[in-house]
């Protein structure tokens, strides 16, 4: 009898899959829901080892895997597709009719996938939080997707890898209160709209890097058991990361924040890398803790840096770096808002690279609390020493550049036709690579013989 029911599960399998490459969408999303029956079948047949079961719903897994994976012809056309009407000078000037066919087409294809991920992510829930669903124990693989469609995976439960690097997010995406007790790769993504990771757990490897973010990212209250890396990404707009603990390292090095970003209140157990990056608004790490080094260093900050109520137990490196605006590590009346550096002092001249720091305010904090940590030693101008202030030309580079920065950030945010997106995120990038070129030329110091 086993035998019997098994071979009738392969054949409506094999149906199924045939139904997905239909022209009609209500079959594929027949298909769908046939092959999603048919892992909770195989996961409820107690005739063989739970190990066997979870391979044969594993087969299915990855065909949905690849359905959401599979590019989509009209997806390219996305943008003027959700639109009302016909582009006075788009791709569908002059063929109403056939936007319209094509918009209906989208919004069925859009249902289907829709589908396969609520069904999904409603098995990856146990009944209590923080709990594996009865889906928990499958490897997910959704790299090199495109999600013409808003995705929630919220209060997801992985057990095995998960892999959605190099995808691409048109609408919100939103994975937040998940738990990853293995490897999450959501490396050189995109996500046009808001992006939420926030109140996660990750016992692996969380891979982010290389990714952009256009519209607000969220990572706050996450717990990382494993590394989490965070380099060479751009935030177009508000990220926030506060109230996060990091057991192992955390790399956010080489990043872009065109926006401001919000890290208080977080413990680093590993090393801290900050370095390269570029903060065009403030940037806010106050309240936070650095068990081994932390690295600063080669970076600019246009707007103000908050550093105070913290403490650093390692070496932090703050040279070649430039602070356009305050740079604050304690507050004027407020004893308990001083940092402290418990094994060495804070490294603003690089003395090996010969590489100073510059400031553009006067208004910086640069006290330290003494009795428990060491000092932040300054000359006489109140910088810390080997130091100097932006002279009046490099202020005005600064200003002018970033206000280039600022229009182009603007018009890629606002400006709704595809067409004339193009070209303004390498313009960003040309921008930032000259930024740090000229950081790297002006906070070398000359050697004097």
């Amino acid at each position: 009898m086993p035998e019997k029911h098994n071979a009738e599960r392969r054949e409506r399998y094999a149906a199924a899959v045939e139904q997905l490459g239909n022209v009609s969408a209500p079959v594929r999303l027949s298909g769908v829901y046939t092959l999603v029956s048919l892992v909770d079948e195989w996961l409820r047949e107690e005739n063989i080892e739970y190990n066997e079961r979870i391979a044969e719903g594993q087969v299915i897994i990855n065909i949905l895997c690849a359905y959401i994976r599979s590019p989509f012809a009209l997806a390219s056309h996305y943008e003027e597709l959700i639109q009302d009407a016909p582009a006075a000078e788009g791709l569908y000037k002059n063929r109403e009719q056939e936007f319209y066919i094509d918009k209906a087409g989208l919004e069925s294809e859009k249902k289907v996938r829709l589908s396969i991920i609520k069904e999904i992510r409603s098995r990856l829930q146990g009944s209590k939080e923080n709990t594996p669903g009865v889906w928990s124990d499958f490897e997910y693989d959704f790299s090199g997707s495109i999600f013409f469609y808003p995705v929630d995976f919220t209060h997801s439960y992985y057990a095995k890898p998960v892999n959605f690097s190099g995808s691409a997010y048109w609408g919100e995406a939103d994975f937040s209160y998940s738990t990853y007790m293995d490897e999450v790769y959501f490396s050189e993504s995109s996500y046009q709209g808001r992006a939420g990771f926030n109140g996660s757990i990750y016992q692996g490897e969380a891979d982010f890097r290389g990714s952009t973010y256009r519209g607000s990212a969220g990572f706050a209250r996450s717990t990382y058991r494993g590394g989490a890396y965070f380099s060479g990404s751009t935030y177009l707009s508000e990220a926030v990361f506060r109230g996060s603990v990091y057991r192992c390292a955390a790399a956010f090095n080489d990043s872009v924040y065109r926006y401001w970003v919000d890290l208080r209140g977080s413990t680093y157990q590993g090393a801290a890398d900050f370095g390269g990056s570029t903060y065009q608004y403030w940037a806010d790490f106050r309240g936070s803790t650095y068990r081994w080094w932390a690295y600063f260093n080669d970076s600019i900050c246009c707007g103000w840096a908050g550093l105070s109520h913290s403490v650093y137990e390692g070496e932090a490196d703050f040279s070649g770096s430039v602070f356009c605006s305050e740079i604050y590590f304690g507050q004027d009346g407020d004893n308990s808002s001083f940092s402290r550096f418990t094994d060495c002092t804070p490294q603003f001249y690089d003395e090996t690279n010969h590489k100073n720091t510059l400031f553009g305010s006067y208004n910086n904090n640069f006290t330290v609390e003494n009795g428990r940590g060491y000092p932040i030693y300054r000359g006489l101008e109140n910088l810390p020493l080997g130091c100097c202030f932006l002279a009046e030309a490099q202020e005005e580079y600064l200003s002018g550049i970033f206000k280039e920065i600022e229009e182009t950030r603007e018009k890629l945010l606002t400006t709704e036709r595809f067409q004339e997106k193009i070209g303004l995120p390498g313009k960003l990038r040309a921008f930032n690579t000259a930024l740090h070129e000229w950081r790297e030329k002006v906070t070398t110091a000359q050697r004097t013989r």
